[in-house]
């Protein structure tokens, strides 16, 4: 339950500040804890930092299994990918920036390769759906790789683009699917 609760706070702390700019005091305040109780539960800010992305990162590999187990069809996959990692990207924008820059700079070793794993897994796992749909003829060919990758990229920049402009998550969702459906289907 603390650690949760600390979790949370520092999902919330990372997002609004960034790595470096974010303290332990202010995480142990917004989460309600002591701030022996931030070190109890994790070794470092660095240690929270991988926490935070990898648990994060898991979380969202949940939620799109369930959308698999629910759609049937590709597009409804989709779509239900293009929600979930937009909303993750609104939600919080400051968090994925770090994530998708890859700036584990004042992450020590350890935390660092595990912000690494985490992100290269959840690239894999989004290049498997892809490949997928390549395998059954519904999307083209090409290196599932680096196609999950670009995927990840358009979506990060299609959502700061969207929230400079104020456009909604729905208008969004419903842009993004149709372009990469329109880029990816088979003619």
């Amino acid at each position: 339950m603390v650690r949760d609760q600390i979790i949370s706070a520092a999902v919330q702390i990372f997002s609004r500040h960034g790595f470096d700019a974010a303290g332990m005091d202010e995480i142990a305040q917004a989460a309600g804890v002591a701030k022996g109780s931030l070190y109890y539960n994790f070794r470092s800010k660095s240690d929270l930092f991988a926490a935070v992305v990898s648990e994060g990162i898991d979380d969202l590999h949940r939620q799109i299994e369930r959308i698999l187990s629910r759609s049937d069809t590709v597009r409804q996959v989709l779509d239900g990918l293009v929600r979930e990692n937009l909303k993750a990207c609104q939600d919080y924008p400051e968090l994925v920036d770090l994530i998708m820059r890859d700036q584990s700079g004042g992450l020590d070793a350890a935390a660092a390769s595990r912000v690494r794993e985490a992100r290269e897994a959840y690239v894999r796992y989004i290049a498997g759906l892809l490949e997928n749909g390549m395998r059954e003829g519904l999307l083209r060919r090409g290196d599932p790789l680096s196609l999950a990758g670009a995927y990840l990229a358009f979506l990060h920049a299609l959502s700061k683009a969207g929230r400079m402009r104020g456009r909604s998550l729905s208008d969004l969702v419903a842009e993004a699917a149709d372009l990469i459906m329109n880029g990816l289907c088979r003619p």
